[in-house]
């Protein structure tokens, strides 16, 4: 498994680890809102029947007025909740992250991203940064590779970037990157009232 398999491995572990511990939360908000909602159309359908004589097609368009106005608010409410849902799952995340860069695996990571990185320079001048938390593996690795190891001025969450100046060429292994790249492209698959999907997909 090359590294960036390797990375997207975790992050895909990362990712399940998190949405399995929401997914409960999204699947019960689902069936209570649309339970309600039936409830709902179910008794304002029996009004309207009651008060047939009464002038049935007037109640009936204030039914679903009211009915239409009650699952506008529902879905409202319901994607408030997933935007939520998706700041705590990533934050979920961020924390599995901080976890996984305490053990020797992420230092064996750190090592694998600079061997691919010095293939990729192939003899030229190479500036290996790593994220300012990282500052306890840098003489290690400087150490294992034979490179001067920089700290970032600016924090990538981990991993490594690397620049190749003859080049012109910016090599990105950070963590930062795949985050906000799976946080862009994640959601959670809305649920379509009337129905009983409360799938989640990323």
């Amino acid at each position: 498994m090359n590294i960036e398999k390797k990375l997207q491995h975790f992050m895909d572990l990362s990712m399940l680890t998190a949405n399995q511990e929401r997914s409960k939360e999204v699947s019960q908000y689902e069936k209570i809102a649309l339970e309600n909602l039936e409830s709902y159309k179910q008794e304002a359908i029996k009004k309207a029947e009651l008060d047939l004589r009464s002038g049935k097609e007037r109640i009936l368009r204030e039914c679903h007025r009211n009915a239409a106005a009650t699952e506008s608010k529902i879905k409202k409410e319901h994607s408030l909740l997933l935007a939520s849902l998706k700041e705590d799952l990533f934050s979920r995340v961020l924390d599995l992250l901080e976890d996984y860069k305490s053990t020797q695996a992420y230092e064996e990571l750190l090592y694998e991203q600079i061997k691919e990185a010095i293939q990729i320079a192939d003899g030229k001048k190479l500036e290996i940064y790593l994220d300012p938390s990282d500052l306890h593996s840098c003489d290690r690795l400087a150490a294992k590779t034979g490179l001067p190891i920089y700290l970032s001025a600016e924090g990538f969450l981990g991993g490594i970037q690397a620049v190749i100046k003859e080049r012109n060429l910016f090599i990105d292994h950070s963590f930062l990157s795949v985050f906000q790249d799976q946080k862009a492209k994640f959601h959670f698959k809305e649920a379509g009232y009337g129905t009983n999907s409360n799938t989640l997909r990323n």
